[in-house]
């Protein structure tokens, strides 16, 4: 995927068919960017400014290009973002919000167990580095046979992951620049402005805020790709300002970012955690910020194929649940999901659903190759006769059939008329394929071109 930043003051603005983008942040930089039309080379747009600019006809270059788009304040907190328009099917929709518990529980149970095991393993290899003193054991819960009960088990466990480093000290590189006592340790995760994790109050838990929003960013794109309702989640609440499935499929991937920032605060050859006073902003509020130009390195340190990758085998097993023609079973099945550390849950019930595959090739749910001759696309078709993997292609290639028709009967590929033009008898020069009409129209289009009409 490729993926645009821009930071600070930002300007966006469509000038002769061609986006721009104005970037600037005092006299560190003053940069202007253009994606031509013709190939605009770029798949999202992440803008974290703290002011700027926005025209109307963006949002139409947008969509038209299939280009995301989304805005980060200067909190880390998503102000307004664009997705290019994924068909989800009303039958997708519908098997998504029927989902009995049973099913959430045996979709959503997996991702926490993987978030688990991802903070176990970080806190492993922060007591190898001496960071924390000793890794503490894995809590083990009775058995959790309700959403209620598994949101239960998450929640013990994070009050132990955080509860591990929150007194872990940050040393700076100027200590006498340091405005706040917060900013001395990693600190609680909730803000004590907010009581949540929004706004925190410490470099450490800004800098994480600010990379989840961006790996919330790439989810949702994964999950509109495979044609999911991002609104619909398994785990977490309806909430009518965010799309929780986002948020569910965020789960297991969020040890990964904390691994990278604790990373990112280590000084090589140095122990304990280490930042310095000019990457962070502090507010008059009592809150801190990132820096635009350490805010920008994020963006590639999340943003990357394994974070893709991973959002991709999560949405998978979902995606084949609520795409396949599927009918539960009368006896339900059981699964058993290991530890780290070698113990197990007791099993939970799941449903399997059987699919129904009647004289289709391919099991509907799962991936195909676009038809297209120009479209190399992987895609989740919403029934079993889908061959193309979007409406526009689907439309080319029935265009570039019509064209080859028109050619191989003699006529003019562009309007299907009589060719009026002779056969060229020049060996240098090719036979005309359009008639003299469509042969006019592109002069004249091109001349007003040319003319800046």
């Amino acid at each position: 995927m490729r993926i645009y930043r821009a930071v600070g003051m930002v300007g966006l603005s469509v000038e002769r068919g061609n986006l721009v983008v104005t970037e600037r942040f005092g006299s560190k930089f003053n940069r202007r960017t253009v994606f031509e039309a013709s190939r605009p080379d770029v798949d999202h747009i992440i803008v974290s400014c703290w002011g700027g600019s926005l025209s109307f006809d963006v949002f139409e270059w947008l969509n038209r290009h299939g280009v995301a788009f989304t805005v980060i304040d200067e909190h880390a907190e998503i102000q307004a973002e664009v997705i290019p328009a994924g068909h989800v099917s009303a039958h997708t929709k519908a098997r998504q919000a029927r989902m009995g518990e049973w099913e959430r529980l045996a979709l959503a149970r997996p991702m926490i167990e993987a978030k688990i095991a991802g903070e176990w393993r970080v806190l492993q290899w922060l007591a190898q580095a001496g960071i924390i003193e000793e890794c503490p054991a894995v809590p083990v819960e009775a058995e959790p046979d309700s959403l209620d009960a598994l949101r239960l088990v998450e929640a013990r466990a994070a009050a132990v992951y955080w509860g591990c480093v929150a007194g872990i000290p940050i040393r700076f590189d100027r200590p006498s620049r340091v405005p706040s006592r917060d900013w001395q340790t990693v600190g609680p995760r909730s803000s004590p402005k907010t009581g949540t994790p929004r706004r925190a109050v410490s470099p450490f838990h800004a800098t994480l805020n600010y990379a989840y929003t961006i790996l919330a960013g790439l989810a949702r794109r994964v999950i509109v790709e495979y044609r999911i309702d991002p609104d619909i989640p398994l785990l977490h609440a309806y909430h009518a300002t965010r799309p929780s499935l986002v948020y569910d499929v965020v789960e297991p991937v969020r040890p990964i970012i904390d691994r990278a920032v604790f990373s990112a605060f280590m000084k090589p050859g140095e122990p304990g955690l280490y930042a310095r006073v000019e990457s962070f902003i502090y507010k008059s509020d009592g809150t801190c910020v990132l820096n635009p130009d350490f805010a920008r390195q994020w963006h590639d340190r999340v943003a990357t194929k394994e974070v893709r990758g991973r959002f991709e085998r999560i949405v998978e097993p979902l995606a084949e649940v609520l795409k396949s023609p599927a009918a539960p079973p009368a006896v339900p099945t059981t699964v058993r999901i290991k530890r780290p550390d070698g113990l197990e849950f007791l099993p939970v019930p799941i449903r399997e659903y059987e699919q129904k595959d009647a004289k289709n090739e391919s099991k509907p749910g799962t991936a195909r190759i676009c038809a297209a001759s120009d479209c190399d696309r992987e895609f989740i078709p919403n029934n079993p006769k889908q061959m193309y993997c979007s409406y526009r292609c689907r439309d080319r290639e029935k265009q570039r059939r019509y064209r080859k028709e028109r050619e191989k009967a003699g006529r003019c590929i562009q309007c299907g008329g009589p060719m009026d033009y002779p056969t060229t008898m020049h060996h240098n020069k090719t036979s005309p394929k359009y008639c003299s009409k469509c042969q006019e129209y592109f002069r004249t289009k091109y001349r007003r071109h040319r003319a800046g009409g």
